[in-house]
């Protein structure tokens, strides 16, 4: 379920509705409950009123990454929205399937980076 909440939020930028951490089990040593990071269940039914809603936003033929389409310019303006981890996928592909793209360092990006001549 963890891998599926994450690739929710990876296309729809939106974290999933959840419900309560589950407690500890009695008789957990202070090291163990020191390790102890439950995860909250998934809310299922609210993340699927919250799809029906909100899907009509989401064109199946167009990519999207963090909620934002990048099918058509994925370097342009929407680039700088999305986090970090996401430019560098997105970079990446593009570098794959369009030759020239150019070889950013996204670990530095700034805007002189993306704009040298400025």
């Amino acid at each position: 379920m963890e891998r599926a909440a994450s690739a929710f939020w990876r296309i729809t930028g939106q974290e999933l509705p959840r419900g309560t951490a589950p407690e500890p089990r009695p008789g957990l040593s202070e090291d163990e409950l020191d390790l102890w990071d439950p995860q909250p269940p998934v809310d299922v039914p609210r993340t699927h009123d919250w799809w029906k809603s909100n899907a009509a936003r989401f064109n199946p033929a167009k990519r999207y990454q963090a909620g934002l389409d990048v099918s058509d310019a994925p370097l342009g303006p929407v680039f700088d929205q999305l986090p970090l981890a996401i430019r560098y996928d997105v970079h990446l592909r593009e570098r794959a399937l369009t030759p020239g793209t150019p070889d950013w360092e996204l670990e530095t990006w700034t805007w002189k980076q993306k704009n040298p001549n400025t």
